[in-house]
């Protein structure tokens, strides 16, 4: 069934921890939707007795308003479940095909959990897109320091050596938020980033009011260099969002917060850390080269992928393909310009 904000948060918090993530929550989901006024929050909930099959998603109407499709929120998500038996997921998955053709759904795209592998617990299609980098928090400091390589642990001691100050952005503290809004805006334009990675001014407000949500920055003489947003569920931690000026990647301004963050967390009991991988899928990514200064670890992050109205989606597509006179590849085609 279709569940509203209640019944979901109900549902979720009946579910093992260890399936319980920052991003699959029904809050986040929900203020995630500030992104984009033609995003609402919907959460599909499947249950026999004990059993529960979870799926928290965001749902929008296609450009042409005849029909809707359904995308995993900003960040990781996919289904979740306390029962793994084959003939439970069978018939959770072909419920949640009837539910979605019933709510006038055209056609969905997932990104999974790299850590949870929640992939096997989707009925649709799946491929793998590219590795991630995660810090077991569990395995203790000695251990996360170890498994760190000589240049992010030289990064860091040269950042300590710069006198920078690191401190916690509370959420009442406006113009801090403010601030790093503006830094996360000057990184992504450097970074040319698709407008998928621009968010509003209520997104961020959004942010800064959930419960699970810690902000991090580097400051020097007053001038901020760089800032790093972490979510956090029980025990399980998100490296969400980052930014970094000219400066501050000079210094390792970065690579201090994260050292910070892996302190603070491992301090408080948290179990991993989960940093994300690259902005593409290359194995020599820079962005992947830099997380993986902090760990050895490796996760698999997969898409996922299903049609409910394969003859509709097909002469879209095809029509699609005659305007722009070329092949397009991307599930939701018709969300990128032609």
């Amino acid at each position: 069934m279709w569940a509203n904000y209640d019944e979901a948060l109900t549902i979720y918090n009946m579910l093992p921890a260890q399936v319980r993530t920052p991003e699959n929550h029904p809050e986040y989901v929900q203020l995630d939707t500030q992104r984009n006024s033609n995003l609402t929050a919907v959460y599909y909930v499947y249950r026999e007795q004990d059993s529960l099959y979870y799926h928290a998603l965001h749902e929008s109407v296609l450009p042409d308003g005849t029909a809707k499709d359904l995308q995993s929120a900003y960040g990781y998500g996919g289904p979740v479940t306390n029962d793994e038996d084959p003939a439970f997921l069978a018939r959770a998955w072909q419920a949640y095909l009837t539910a979605c053709m019933e709510r006038g759904i055209l056609a969905e795209f997932i990104r999974f959990d790299p850590l949870l592998r929640n992939d096997r617990w989707y009925g649709g299609n799946s491929a793998r897109d590219r590795s991630t980098v995660w810090i077991d928090l569990a395995a203790g400091m000695d251990s996360v320091w170890r498994e760190m390589s000589g240049r992010a642990r030289t990064s860091i001691r040269k950042a300590e050596k710069e006198n920078l100050s690191i401190r916690e952005i509370k959420p009442e503290d406006t113009e801090g938020w403010k601030r790093f809004k503006a830094i996360y805006e000057e990184t992504m334009g450097v970074l040319d980033a698709d407008s998928f990675y621009l968010f509003t001014e209520d997104y961020f407000k959004g942010l800064a009011g959930y419960a699970g949500q810690r902000l991090l920055v580097a400051e020097k003489e007053g001038e901020l260099l760089a800032a790093s947003l972490f979510l956090r569920h029980a025990g399980r931690t998100e490296y969400h969002l980052s930014a970094s000026r000219p400066a501050g990647k000079r210094i390792g301004a970065s690579n201090l917060l994260l050292a910070e963050a892996i302190r603070r967390y491992g301090a408080e009991g948290a179990q991993c850390l989960h940093l994300g991988g690259g902005t593409d899928g290359r194995e020599d990514n820079p962005l992947l080269f830099f997380k993986r200064g902090f760990s050895q670890r490796r996760a698999e992050f997969r898409i996922g992928w299903f049609v409910h109205e394969r003859g509709r989606y097909d002469a879209m597509k095809r029509a699609w393909e005659e305007r722009a006179g070329k092949r397009v590849d991307r599930i939701l085609f018709y969300r990128f310009g032609e």
